[in-house]
């Protein structure tokens, strides 16, 4: 198990169980902004209250409630003026819980959390159980174990499992398809706008507003917020920092560190250390 601890943020994975990784955070004043995942989410508040932004929607969630938050979706999590938060966040794969879904249906199926916001004590109990076990045992056997009926149980109660069908884009997604492709093909590159509206067949102000309406975010927060995704695979497998920085488009070291830190919550070197 990876395990490193500084005054906000704790780190743990289990290198048996690579599909999830478990934060626990303790912040007064850290800000994060909108942003997405490309993980299933799963927040359980442990102390204080945060003001929860999913949905277009903010709400005050507190100790004992439990948010939960589908990859794509955007969202915010940031503790109320004057008063600490306390809480563990689970990023996991969405091939794990499709696997899991499929096995509860027998056959192959999508899987979306029907609501944001769970007030359910026995899910928050084996929530908090299953991050004890990450936080304080090596047994992979049983760490597994809680994790997969918890989320099985999750999914059962909270999850709106619906037979897979091919996807059939309308013509507009499909050209903001070919735009959003060109970006994460060229990642680390200064991309303009024009070059992405031109991949699409579109004009720029066309497309940065089917981006945004697609997606949730305009194209350069979407870009950071995909630079900083690519950023911690590297670093996990414990590439230079320096090297890291640069490989995903960052014009220096100093500038990747302060976004790293802005949207992860702590610095690159201590998310290394997490993962060593």
């Amino acid at each position: 198990m990876a395990f490193y601890a500084d005054s906000c943020v704790k780190f743990i994975r289990n290198s048996r169980l690579n599909q999830v990784e478990l934060r626990f955070s303790r912040y007064r004043q850290h800000v994060f902004h909108k942003h997405t995942h490309d993980t299933y989410s799963v927040g359980v508040v442990l102390e204080g209250k945060t003001e929860f932004f999913c949905h277009n929607l903010t709400e005050v969630i507190g100790c004992g409630e439990v948010a939960l938050i589908n990859p794509g979706e955007v969202h915010a999590c940031n503790p109320q003026i004057g008063s600490a938060l306390t809480y563990y966040m689970f990023y996991i794969e969405p091939a794990l819980i499709q696997a899991i879904s499929q096995e509860l249906s027998e056959k192959s199926v999508s899987i979306e959390f029907v609501t944001s916001i769970v007030r359910d004590r026995h899910l928050y109990r084996a929530l908090m159980n299953v991050s004890r076990v990450m936080a304080n045992t090596h047994d992979a056997l049983e760490i597994e174990t809680l994790l997969y009926e918890t989320l099985a149980a999750l999914i059962k109660c909270y999850g709106d499992i619906k037979p897979q069908k091919p996807v059939r884009l309308r013509g507009v997604d499909k050209l903001i398809g070919n735009g959003r492709a060109y970006l994460m093909d060229n990642l680390s590159q200064n991309v303009s706008l024009d070059e992405l509206a031109m991949q699409s067949g579109l004009s720029p102000f066309h497309f940065l507003r089917e981006f945004r309406k697609r997606y949730g975010l305009p194209p350069h927060t979407y870009q950071l917020q995909q630079r900083i995704t690519s950023a911690k695979r590297l670093l996990a497998q414990g590439k230079p920092i320096a090297h890291v920085a640069t490989d995903v488009g960052f014009s220096d070291q100093s500038h990747f560190t302060r976004k790293f830190k802005a949207y992860v919550g702590t610095t690159p070197r201590r998310y290394q250390l997490a993962n060593g």
